[in-house]
């Protein structure tokens, strides 16, 4: 029902502004009663917020599944176009029910695990690791609206392979420059340490 109810409301979206659509106007156009409604939702926005995170969240497919990083960028991108009247849509949205808020919260996620698995055992420290996360899921977030916006000639498997690539390689020498100034630091102050042992032997 839930499921329902949230394609009812984007079908409604392709008609009719979202914040002139009313409760009213989902029950009476998926055909249930509003007691039906709001056993599942409280309001309008809780079910615009189910409807991020059952398109958005929902489709992350954790790292411990043997498959490809890029296809939680894909499926991402297929949900974007193929409702991309609500989206539009709630990109005008304020607040906790925020579009971007959601694509930003599982975009962050994504490169915290995508740091992890690249590092492979590798010690970084956490604000390293949550800036770079931070920055690209910004990135991510962007490029997404963008996606949305313009309503980009490419096809999702093409625009998620080309936004994957920059964000991968970005990522990659992120974390590598950060790795290689942290040795620096420590092999400089392991040498400085020698220094001061060998003066007071």
């Amino acid at each position: 029902m839930k499921k329902h109810l949230a394609d009812t409301l984007k079908k409604l979206s392709r008609e009719k502004d979202l914040e002139k659509i009313s409760v009213g106007d989902i029950v009476k156009a998926g055909n249930v009663n509003r007691s039906t409604f709001y056993y599942y939702f409280k309001d309008k926005e809780d079910l615009i917020q189910y409807i991020f995170e059952d398109d958005i969240i929902g489709r992350y497919i954790p790292p411990e599944h043997d498959r490809k990083w890029i296809e939680n960028i894909e499926s991402r991108l297929k949900a974007l176009d193929r409702d991309r009247p609500f989206y539009l849509q709630t990109l005008k949205l304020q607040g906790i029910n925020n579009f971007q808020n959601a694509l930003w919260g599982s975009s962050y996620h994504l490169g915290r695990c995508f740091i992890e698995s690249y590092l492979a055992g590798r010690e970084l420290d956490e604000t390293s690791k949550d800036f770079i996360a931070a920055f690209y899921a910004h990135a991510a977030v962007a490029m997404s609206v963008v996606y949305v916006e313009e309503k980009a000639k490419e096809i999702p498997e093409e625009a998620a392979q080309r936004f994957f690539d920059v964000i991968e390689s970005g990522m990659c020498d992120a974390i590598d420059i950060r790795l290689e100034r942290l040795h620096r630091a420590k092999k400089a102050n392991l040498q400085k340490m020698s220094i001061s042992d060998a003066i007071f032997c």
